[in-house]
């Protein structure tokens, strides 16, 4: 073997050595490496607040107030919207009684926080800052088949189908708009829309997602 070929060949030996300690290295350093202790904890406070304008009875409760401001020949002047300004309208202008169109009983006013903490990664010598991105994600909450918004013309429309199809009439155990709607489609009556509605109480839940920065610190001279 020449002296060239020994050469070449302990080279190849020493680049194999060293990458096997580079690899180890490495491994070693993913077995000591570990995640920072961090918090982020979601601060929620809730408060439940009575709706001042679609809250039940508020029609009859604007009506009766705009029909007592017109008597006494008060200025017609219109209040919030919603329910008790609708109905207050038509008092003040004597329109025919309508009634409540949509109710809200509550609602919820939630506002969403975050606590988190900054601690010292002792293993790469590295600052951790950790920062929270608050999120506030709606609560799905079921409305009422008999009131929902479009309760009327799912009744309405599955009336329809139901005397297309030949089946004997019977009423809708939901009852409220959509047994309405169902009934007038049935029987073929002209569509008179929805009356009243019942909106959900929506409610929400505050989340806090994690954020990390590592920032590199300088090593002392």
């Amino acid at each position: 073997m020449s002296k060239l070929n020994r050469i070449v060949i302990v080279s190849a030996i020493a680049l194999l050595s060293l990458s096997g300690e580079v690899s180890i290295a490495k491994e070693g350093r993913q077995k000591t490496e570990r995640k920072p202790n961090l918090e982020c904890i979601a601060d929620t406070a809730r408060e439940t607040i009575r709706d001042l304008i679609n809250y039940p009875g508020a029609y009859e409760s604007g009506y009766q107030q705009g029909t007592r401001t017109r008597m006494r020949s008060g200025n017609f002047q219109p209040p919030a919207n919603g329910e008790f300004g609708r109905g207050y309208t038509d008092g003040y202008y004597l329109k025919p009684y309508a009634g409540q169109g949509t109710t809200v009983s509550t609602y919820n006013k939630v506002k969403c926080g975050c606590r988190t903490r900054i601690l010292k990664d002792a293993v790469f010598d590295e600052e951790i800052e950790a920062s929270c991105k608050v999120d506030r994600e709606e609560i799905p909450s079921a409305s009422s088949d008999a009131y929902n918004p479009s309760a009327y013309t799912d009744g309405y429309l599955e009336g329809i189908r139901s005397k297309t199809k030949r089946e004997t009439y019977q009423a809708r155990f939901a009852g409220g708009e959509f047994a309405r709607g169902f009934e007038d489609g049935y029987f073929g009556r002209r569509s008179t829309g929805q009356r009243y509605t019942e909106l959900p109480v929506k409610d929400y839940k505050c989340k806090c997602r994690l954020i990390i920065k590592h920032n590199d610190v300088d090593a002392a001279p």
